[in-house]
């Protein structure tokens, strides 16, 4: 019986060191209204890739920050950011794709800012308030094993975004 307690307390110590050695992505930022304004307790949840269960939920503090979470790298993740009054905001973080581990530094830093527009100034939200419509995505960048902005995706859901803005 003791020696099946010494290789539990073994194999789980291993897995958990290989945990520690996996690549993370390390996410922070702020987030602000349409005018520039800091907004204290905007709800900042990630749902894992079906959005299915919530991996990390919090809020910003009084400064509209958010304090850095750790998520792994090599997975699929939906970021969404909503505060009542407020137009709710996505985004897809891709870093399962052309995602190798060899290729990817332990730590990648990530600056995820966010400005929320009031629900009065868009028309037609029915669209935008589908769980499936994102303001942008991040994806594995090959060159760098971190991530980057998917340029033509994010162009595209900001087109979309903008011809539902009132002029």
């Amino acid at each position: 019986m003791k020696n099946l307690l010494i290789l539990l307390v073994l194999v789980l110590s291993q897995s958990i060191g290989f945990a520690e050695d996996s690549p993370k992505m390390s996410i922070e930022g702020r987030v602000t209204s349409f005018d520039g304004t800091k907004l204290k307790g905007v709800k900042i949840v990630f749902y894992n890739e079906d959005r299915s269960s919530v991996v990390k939920e919090f809020f910003t503090g009084d400064n509209g920050k958010y304090a850095a979470v750790d998520l792994l790298m090599g997975e699929t993740y939906i970021m969404e950011v909503s505060l009542k009054g407020y137009v709710t905001k996505r985004i897809l973080i891709d870093s399962k794709e052309n995602y190798y581990e060899e290729d990817s530094p332990l730590i990648v830093p990530l600056d995820i800012p966010f400005q929320l527009d009031s629900n009065k100034s868009l028309t037609k939200r029915k669209e935008l308030k589908k769980k499936g419509f994102y303001i942008g995505k991040l994806k594995v960048d090959p060159a760098t094993g971190g991530l980057a902005v998917d340029m033509k995706f994010t162009s595209e859901q900001k087109q979309k975004y903008e011809s539902h803005k009132k002029k």
